[in-house]
């Protein structure tokens, strides 16, 4: 089983946004996370690195216009 650990760039910085996600949906520029027990986060960013060997996948929020 593979689950990753999703994270928001922010600067230098990188925070947490969720845990052991499981699922990825993607809706134009909207993706939404689930983890095996249901729970459910959306964010709009893009996908900035995915890295299996380390289980992380780093986003980069989109900014507002």
């Amino acid at each position: 089983m593979c689950l990753v650990n999703v994270y928001i760039k922010n600067g230098n910085k990188k925070e947490e946004f969720l845990r052991e996600a499981a699922f990825l949906g993607v809706k134009g520029d909207n993706l939404t996370f689930k983890t095996l027990f249901g729970k459910e986060k959306s964010i709009k960013a893009k996908i900035e690195e995915i890295d299996f060997a380390n289980s992380r996948v780093l986003l980069d929020r989109k900014k507002k216009a």
